[in-house]
């Protein structure tokens, strides 16, 4: 159920604030650490719901021209450095009020919604601080028969990531957004607590909260990916040789360098190598897509480190590796 993504803020904007001159900010977070706050998506400068990214850069221009390395507020000029988190971003808008009527418009697009919703779930905790986060997304066809979505909230999960909990966090979201009666189904993983929370929140509807049939669906994606990692047991030895080689290449600043080098020699581009990630077996395939393109480099390293060497994959593991 949970993935594990890096976060692009630095350690200034969770430990304290800095003070900038000229107008260069890192707003910090103070007081409300937990608080969730919706991270609506929008495609343009308008309340459109049919796009994807942070509302909050509807107020700020990313990077300009005129300040790189920055997040330049478009109603005071304000500029934070680029590593700024949105939740800090999103604060200084406050100050404004141009989030909160962000908010209050979306909802009433909501509501201006003829159809029905659907839902996607998924927790996912930073690698960095090892915080959990709950991301709920909505999904609807608009009068133009067009697929709509956009993530409604985004919810820093410092509870037990139980089924209960994760239902009672997402009907407290559909609350606020006063959607609750329109919702007909949620997908997630196949995780237990999720599982448990789709039976919380048909429990619920069942009581009343929504006149709609409600389903809750298991992602194909995620079907997929336990069918495949299953399949991939019969040549693991030879996965994880090439794995733990990848591994060793992107941890090493010299063994990367030593593989551009052997590229060059052998006159093919040289490509950073890839490693997979275990709840998405297409990123397996990736990983050893790569390391067959750089087979001809990887050979040269292996006869030029010991490290490399000792788990360097044999004629049999490349059979297996290389099977169409």
């Amino acid at each position: 159920m949970e993935e594990q993504v890096e976060e692009t803020f630095s350690e200034k904007t969770l430990s304290g604030e800095e003070f900038i001159p000229d107008d260069i900010c890192e707003y910090e977070d103070d007081g409300d650490e937990w608080e969730s706050v919706s991270q609506i998506s929008v495609a343009s400068t308008s309340t459109d719901l049919s796009g994807s990214g942070s509302s909050v850069w509807i107020y700020f221009d990313k990077n300009p021209a005129h300040a790189p390395g920055f997040s330049v507020c478009k109603n005071c000029s304000k500029k934070y450095k680029s590593t700024t988190s949105v939740t800090s971003l999103r604060k200084h808008l406050q100050t404004h009020n141009t989030f909160a009527d962000q908010r209050k418009e979306i909802i009433k697009k909501l509501h201006q919604v003829a159809g029905q919703f659907s839902l996607t779930a998924n927790i996912w905790t930073s690698t960095i601080n090892r915080e959990a986060f709950l991301g709920l997304t909505v999904h609807y066809i608009d009068s133009n028969w067009s697929l709509c979505n956009f993530l409604l909230d985004i919810i820093p999960f410092a509870i037990k990531h139980s089924g209960v909990n994760i239902a009672q966090e997402i009907m407290r979201v559909l609350g606020e957004f006063n959607i609750s009666s329109k919702i007909i189904a949620l997908t997630t993983d196949n995780d237990s607590a999720m599982l448990a929370c789709g039976k919380e929140i048909a429990a619920a509807f069942d009581n009343g909260v929504s006149s709609m049939n409600f389903s809750h669906y298991r992602c194909a994606a995620h079907v997929l990916n336990l069918g495949v990692k299953k399949g991939l047991k019969a040549v693991n030895n030879s996965v994880t040789k090439a794995r733990k080689v990848t591994s060793i290449i992107k941890n090493s600043t010299s063994l990367c360098d030593s593989l551009r080098a052997f590229c060059s020699l052998k006159n093919i581009k040289y490509l950073k190598p890839i490693l997979d990630v275990e709840t998405r077996w297409n990123s397996t395939y990736y990983m050893l897509e790569r390391f067959i393109e750089l087979e001809p480099a990887l050979v040269l390293l292996a006869a030029d480190n010991r490290s490399i060497s000792t788990l360097y994959p044999d004629d049999n593991d490349w059979s297996s590796i290389k099977v169409n």
